[in-house]
């Protein structure tokens, strides 16, 4: 199949993917009889192309991937999306093998406008600057936004050219080493060119 949206609910779509394995089917609240034991697993390949949409409840636009569902498994293979302003590519997936069926999302993204990450993380104004980097994220569960809160991984970020509003790193430095006045050092302030970090998610 091929679908070529203006509009997607990458979400939703996951959802219907996975409701489509045996271990969505039976987290469902009406699961369908269980198929008999010779039955040959569902297989779907379907090319998805969207001009915008929400994935993991963000705002998306051009939105390329090639979908999968084979038995047991979903895929969502050369995922590749722009958002808050930047890119992201890499993969996403459902396993329902296992005894607990859970998603994974791993790729790269760059360039992406840090206000904007911020205010959609529910802290408005707390950063600035352009954000590049990895993530490679696991979720048990069967409907993706209720799993992405129990998400865990880790990350690595860089943010460049940005602000953090009270940082004041260089100044609290210079008065620790004895400066005699509590006059503002010259060049302290809250703007930095580079700030990276190792992050562990836990939900």
């Amino acid at each position: 199949f091929a679908i070529d949206a203006q509009t997607l609910d990458l979400d939703g779509l996951m959802a219907v993917l996975a409701a489509a394995t045996p271990a969505g089917a039976a987290a469902s609240a009406t699961p369908s009889p269980p198929p008999p034991a010779a039955a040959v697993p569902l297989h779907l390949d379907i090319s998805v192309r969207a001009r915008q949409g929400r994935a993991l409840g963000a705002a998306f636009t051009n939105l390329e991937t090639t979908s999968r569902l084979n038995g047991g498994a979903v895929t969502l293979d050369g995922l590749k999306m722009e958002v808050f302003g930047g890119r992201f590519a890499g993969a996403a997936g459902f396993d329902g093998s296992q005894r607990q069926p859970a998603y994974n999302w791993r790729g790269a993204f760059e360039n992406l406008d840090v206000p904007a990450l911020v205010a959609f993380a529910g802290s408005p104004g707390s950063m600035t600057g352009r954000l590049g980097g990895s993530v490679a994220l696991t979720a048990a569960g069967v409907e993706p936004l209720e799993a992405i809160k129990r998400a865990r991984g880790n990350a690595s970020v860089v943010i460049t050219d940005g602000k953090v509003p009270g940082l004041e790193i260089v100044r609290s430095v210079v008065l620790a080493f004895g400066r005699p006045s509590g006059e503002r050092p010259a060049g302290s302030g809250e703007a930095f060119t580079r700030l990276a970090a190792s992050l562990a998610v836990g939900g």
